[in-house]
């Protein structure tokens, strides 16, 4: 038949195409490492000491009748230095004025994860400054190497909760020595191994040894890229961080464009706080 009512005979009368108004969020890498910080908040300083007490050594035994000798208490510290990071988007008000979402709200999401992505970036890139390392360049991580890090740990007197945090990479390299080295175990499925609760696509990859393992793929390189650099280290002790002002979104009128600037920033430092508490993870990338 001819003379059919159709959506291209009508297209200036209905939409031939229908947007989301929900729109799914932008790629990311896992944000981890914040939680595991030694953290201190604003001072009126752009530089803050996490100040450590050395060891003075055991006592002494004392004989009746004779006076010690005083022994000289010394102390340490860390410095870590604040910078402000941050990132800016403008809206103009033809765009804001038809969208089919909230503009603002969606855009100071989008800043606000980006800032977090930098906290990430650089909080994981202290993972490589632990002088201790374990691991086999150019090889795999295993469990043994897992085992043998808590080990050392355990060996330099590290007390509290440890966390790991590894490349996405060196998780998955854990799975697979696990699924062929015990094959005959995860054949029966009421039997766990080694304390391991669960592996998901996200950043909490699973517990082992009462150790949570925590994934990114923000963790570096090292040896010109053949290697990445985790690490298994005491949980707010290890690494300290310094904020002076946490992620803030803030806007700002531009009556001439028209339009909005809308900015997200942070103000914070990251160090190595005890690098003996913490041990490097080196295997293959």
């Amino acid at each position: 038949m001819a003379g059919e009512t159709t959506l291209s005979t009508l297209d200036d009368s209905v939409f031939s195409e229908w947007m989301d108004s929900i729109m799914i969020e932008e790629i990311r890498p896992y944000n981890v490492m914040r939680p595991t910080f030694r953290y201190r908040g604003k001072e009126h300083a752009n530089v803050f000491s996490f100040t450590l007490q050395d060891d003075p050594g055991v006592a002494t035994a004392k004989a009746e009748g004779s006076s010690l000798s005083p022994t000289s208490m010394t102390s340490a510290k860390v410095q870590v230095t604040a910078g402000t990071i941050g990132q800016m988007a403008t809206l103009t008000d033809e765009l804001t004025a038809i969208s089919l979402f909230d503009a603002y709200q969606h855009i100071a999401g989008v800043l606000w994860r980006s800032v977090a992505e930098k906290f990430e970036t650089d909080a994981t890139a202290l993972l490589d400054d632990f002088s201790n390392t374990t691991g086999t360049s150019g090889a795999d991580y295993t469990w043994a190497q897992r085992a043998e890090a808590i080990g050392a740990l355990a060996n330099r007197d590290a007390m509290g909760q440890l966390v790991e945090v590894l490349h996405t990479q060196q998780v998955n390299d854990l799975m697979q020595d696990l699924t062929t080295t015990t094959a005959a175990v995860f054949g029966n499925p009421n039997v766990t191994f080694a304390g391991v609760e669960v592996s998901q696509l996200q950043g909490y990859a699973f517990t082992s040894q009462g150790v949570p393992t925590l994934q990114t793929s923000l963790v570096p390189t090292a040896d010109a890229g053949a290697n990445r650099n985790g690490a298994i280290y005491v949980a707010g002790l290890a690494l300290g961080h310094y904020e002076i002002w946490g992620p803030r979104t803030e806007t700002d009128r531009d009556i001439s464009l028209p339009g909005t600037e809308v900015v997200t920033t942070e103000r914070y430092g990251v160090g190595v706080v005890r690098n003996t508490w913490g041990q490097g993870i080196k295997t293959d990338a």
